[in-house]
């Protein structure tokens, strides 16, 4: 009998399961890829299975909030999530949780290939971006 694998997760990271439904899942992402949307070039980066869309605070390629940028908006259904998920580390007493609807940075990537594919090492900072990153 194979051995079973133990969970474990970085401290502070917390996994909430299903937080997003499929049904909720298929509507952010026709939201997200209909026609027009804003949609980044960062070729020079070689994202090449990527695309890329970014709302809220303008973040340059090293990580860093460009002062004085105005932010983006989000669409609809991308604030609905940031606010449950606001709520969500809010209720689990998260430092920062507060921000994560009024000045939160939303990046979404859009694989082209099965499996994800190259993305350049990075790091999501809290100097960038506070106390809590939510991921979804």
């Amino acid at each position: 009998m194979p051995p079973k694998l133990r969970r474990c997760t970085p401290p502070g990271f917390i996994v909430v399961p299903d937080f997003v439904s499929a049904d909720e899942e298929r509507l952010l992402v026709k939201e997200l890829l209909r026609k027009g949307a804003p949609v980044l070039d960062k070729s020079h980066l070689r994202f090449s299975n990527t695309a890329q869309q970014e709302y809220g605070p303008q973040i340059s390629d090293a990580m860093e909030v460009v002062a004085g940028a105005p932010p983006s908006e989000p669409p609809e259904r991308c604030k609905l999530l940031a606010a449950r998920v606001a709520d969500e580390a809010s209720r689990r007493g998260l430092h920062g949780a507060e921000a994560l609807t009024s000045s939160g940075f939303l990046r979404v990537n859009h694989y082209w290939k099965e499996g994800g594919g190259y993305m350049h090492k990075h790091m999501d900072s809290a100097k960038t971006f506070g106390p809590t990153i939510a991921c979804c």
